[in-house]
């Protein structure tokens, strides 16, 4: 009769420690179960009830002192203490819009607006042109020469669009802006003979809230044609830009923040001290209240303290290219 094969861990345990099976550890027993070495590294690291769950997990050796434990999640997760930290510097991004799809998607926001505006579809011969082929020729391109909405909101990130048709000029074209940074005319026709026309929309992407912008389209038609080709070199120009917007996002992230850790130093403080609201307040409970609050904003404090410098944001828009 063909003997039956060890389970995989005995052959596991045999191979890799001989004789350890005298040192056999039975749960149901009782026994000694040492820990292995890295446990007195890692004592310098884990809290208390990280260090009760690494404990639990290699106390729950299988028949071989071999421990695959089945872990419970709901369990596991009480025992969880939620630490923050803050990054030492700032994180690297590309900032990146470009692509023949991403074109097209700036050129039928533009033409979306001018049919939705009583434009004929038919009308607008340099968007379909593009649109329709895919070897079109592109008609649009940066713009920053001058900014185009006359009341920027200092505070608040946007996209919008707007379209112009100026029958006199035989011009109907849009100009779109993408998170107040990305800033593009687009040609739509130009031969348009249809009634003069303007018509406009923008929305905050951070709330969809609709936006009231005003803005002056009236520009040279040599300029206009330059804009629409891409002939400008705006790379200076566009990380102004996004430091503009940076600026911004950066300022909502630290009001974010701030009200966020001052809400919990003030929680953390009336718990540690006791206290409940509508407590009479004494000098020696203010002062000691006092303490507690800075203590538990204190990392906050340091972070601000410490990464308190200029900070710059570049973006890659090689001079000529469309995105």
């Amino acid at each position: 009769m063909k003997n039956k094969r060890p389970p995989r861990d005995q052959r596991y345990r045999d191979k890799c420690f001989p004789g350890a099976a005298k040192e056999v550890f039975s749960p149901d027993q009782g026994g000694f179960a040492p820990l292995p070495y890295v446990s007195r590294e890692l004592l310098r690291h884990l809290k208390g009830a990280e260090l009760k769950v690494w404990v639990y997990m290699l106390t729950r050796g299988g028949p071989q002192s071999i421990c695959y434990p089945k872990l419970d999640v709901e369990e596991a997760m009480l025992a969880v203490v939620e630490q923050r930290s803050y990054l030492p510097e700032m994180v690297g991004t590309v900032c990146n819009f470009g692509g023949p799809e991403s074109g097209r998607s700036v050129v039928k926001s533009a033409f979306a607006l001018a049919v939705a505006s009583g434009v004929a579809a038919q009308a607008c011969d340099q968007a379909r042109s593009y649109l329709k082929s895919e070897t079109g020729e592109p008609c649009f391109g940066y713009y920053y020469e001058r900014d185009l909405v006359t009341n920027r909101p200092i505070d608040r990130v946007f996209h919008c669009v707007a379209v112009k048709g100026d029958p006199e000029a035989g011009r109907l074209f849009g100009y779109v802006e993408l998170f107040s940074a990305y800033r593009m005319l687009v040609g739509l026709a130009d031969r348009y003979r249809g009634a003069p026309l303007f018509n406009s929309y923008a929305i905050d992407p951070c709330n969809g809230e609709e936006l009231k912008l005003e803005f002056n389209l009236s520009l040279p038609d040599d300029e206009l044609l330059r804009g629409i080709s891409n002939e400008y070199e705006c790379s200076a120009a566009m990380v102004a830009a996004f430091q503009s917007v940076a600026a911004i996002a950066q300022a909502r992230s630290f009001a974010r923040e701030q009200r966020r850790v001052a809400k919990a130093a003030w929680a953390g403080a009336l718990a540690k001290l006791g206290l409940s609201p509508g407590q009479r307040m004494t000098p020696e409970i203010a002062m000691a209240l006092a303490r507690e609050i800075v203590s538990g904003m204190q990392p906050f404090l340091s972070h601000v303290v410490t990464t308190n410098r200029p900070r710059s944001i570049a973006t890659e828009t090689p001079s000529g290219n469309r995105p």
